[in-house]
């Protein structure tokens, strides 16, 4: 005979981790030695089904996102997780350059005295250590001339 009607119950269960959105690499301009700041430079989010929006982690090996990127590459681990505990991992790098030039602080300003008619017969390793040359990462960046020689300065 059939049995009679009763409740069945039903059960959900949720055995996926969030999905990830905004997950892409970068390439940030270092703003100086230190490279370039880390605060609210990435943009990943993550969200599921039954929790909705998820909170996300970025952290790089075991630690925390360091205050700034160093120059180079640097591969970030976003973890996002759900209230039943289920997680999903996504990697990226961000990769920081110098992309600024140094700066000629002295270039109309430097005055060297002339040693005979021809001008300044000094060396070149001369005028570029009377130039004044700043760059935001490298504290000491190379100098060079591009039109001189070991030879006279008119």
């Amino acid at each position: 005979p059939p049995s009679a009607p009763g409740v069945v119950p039903i059960s959900g269960l949720d055995a996926k981790g969030p999905r990830m959105s905004g997950v892409a690499d970068w390439d940030l301009a270092a703003g100086g030695a230190s490279g370039a700041p880390s605060a609210g430079c990435l943009s990943a989010s993550a969200s599921e089904l039954v929790d909705g929006v998820v909170s996300i982690v970025y952290s790089v090996g075991d630690s925390e996102v360091p205050a700034s990127y160093p120059l180079g590459s640097t591969e970030v681990t976003i973890t996002a997780s759900d209230s039943s505990g289920n997680a999903s991992t996504a990697t990226l790098t961000v990769t920081v350059t110098d992309k600024a030039n140094p700066v000629i602080v002295s270039a109309d300003g430097v005055t060297l005295e002339a040693t005979g008619p021809n001008g300044y017969s000094g060396t070149v390793e001369d005028v570029i250590a009377a130039s004044a040359v700043t760059d935001n990462v490298d504290a000491s960046p190379i100098v060079a001339l591009a039109d001189g020689d070991e030879g006279n300065f008119a």
